[in-house]
């Protein structure tokens, strides 16, 4: 007599199956974070780089250098050349210069990832 096995259980076993695959493919092809991680993508001369943002508080400014902190992690990127600097207080952004830029200042800094590189493009001094 043959038994009958649902199809939701047969579903969770092809996705679970599935899941492993990949997971060992990306180990197997790159390491362990590769296929998730865009930083594994820098070489590529397709994919030149990506964009984002980080914020914390501004513990370190080394020239155009500056580190970034929020709890236990640091970020180190340099602004660039040109970077637009801004203010955000009551809701409106205004203009600033780089010297406004201040140690213990919480910051929004939008980045390019690129060669290796995280460089500031834009800077915003955030209301403490």
């Amino acid at each position: 007599m043959a038994k009958n096995i649902p199809l939701s259980s047969v579903v969770v076993l092809v996705l679970v199956a599935l899941g492993i695959g990949f997971l060992l493919g990306i180990l197997i092809m790159k390491g362990p974070h590769c296929a998730l991680c865009p930083v594994c993508y820098l070489d590529s001369k397709v994919a030149a780089g990506w964009m984002g943002y980080a914020t914390g508080e501004l513990k370190e400014i080394s020239g155009r250098d500056f580190t970034l902190a929020s709890g236990d992690e640091t970020l180190k990127l340099v602004i660039l050349d040109g970077a637009s600097i801004q203010v955000m207080d009551n809701g409106k952004l205004t203009q600033a210069k780089f010297e406004d830029v201040k140690v213990g200042d919480k910051l929004q800094i939008q980045f390019v990832f690129s060669n290796k590189k995280i460089s500031g493009s834009v800077v915003t001094i955030l209301p403490k």
